[in-house]
């Protein structure tokens, strides 16, 4: 296994050392060559975007780990949004934020399209130096970019704002990074609950990475919700301080 998970993260580091040379030499990245874009060549480029998009239930995440249970990209990217809407929702209701859960929730349903052609790349080769993060990074763009031409001109400024982090949206896609990184939790709780160990170190690792985040609403997410798939909040995790809840709607 030890093999095995060293040879694939070996073949990803390659991809994107080699990706990002080419991007530095002018070369252009042909990201979605080769892959189908249409059952029907008659369909005009423009109208073949939903198409690709359909290709995400293909990619399988966690390849370098033995899932006793598969999970693809699709099914943790909507794991994703449930749990971004939450934080917002969170985040407004009980320390003053004035975010939009629904915004949220839609950046977390395509924060993982440029899998369709990179495949799920194992987070320690993602996140090894800040090199590799930056190669990834301009991978995901041109990707992005390439996804685009698939949409009619008067579609594509709206969807790059959603493919494409925008500076004015920071705080909103740090929620949704760390969405991402909750959504991972869950699912190495319940490979353990099926008596899997070897999501362990994938659980404590990013267990530690959610610490990291300081957004009120993420502690108040592990301590309040995470226990019921199984999660053991740590001793030294103080809870955050509740501000009072927005007054409560009465329905008739």
């Amino acid at each position: 296994m030890k093999s095995k998970n060293l040879k694939l993260a070996v073949v990803v580091a390659l991809f994107c050392m080699c990706s990002c040379n080419s991007f530095a030499n002018g070369e252009k990245f042909k990201s979605l060559s080769g892959l189908p874009s249409s059952y029907d060549e008659s369909v005009p480029q423009k109208d073949r975007f939903f198409f690709i998009l359909s290709r995400l239930p293909e990619i399988k995440r966690w390849a370098v780990l033995r899932s006793l249970e598969t999970e693809d990209v699709q099914q943790h990217s909507f794991d994703t949004a449930i749990t971004a809407h939450a934080l917002v929702m969170i985040q407004n209701t009980y320390y003053g934020g004035d975010l939009s859960a629904d915004r949220a929730a839609v950046l977390a349903l395509f924060h993982d399209v440029a899998e369709i052609v990179t495949g799920d790349c194992p987070s320690p080769v993602k996140h090894a130096n800040s090199q590799m993060k930056e190669s990834y990074s301009q991978i995901e763009g041109k990707i992005a970019d390439d996804l685009l031409t698939y949409l009619p001109k008067e579609m594509q400024v709206k969807y790059l704002k959603i493919l494409k982090q925008q500076k004015e949206e920071a705080e909103l896609w740090n929620i949704v990074k760390a969405a991402d990184v909750i959504s991972g939790i869950k699912k190495c709780l319940h490979e353990k609950h099926l008596g899997n160990t070897d999501f362990d170190k994938a659980l404590a690792e990013l267990t530690e990475r959610v610490m990291d985040f300081d957004i009120p609403a993420v502690k108040y997410f592990i301590q309040n919700f995470l226990p019921a798939f199984g999660f053991e909040c740590p001793e030294d995790l103080a809870p955050p301080i509740v501000l009072e809840p927005e007054a409560e709607m009465t329905f008739q």
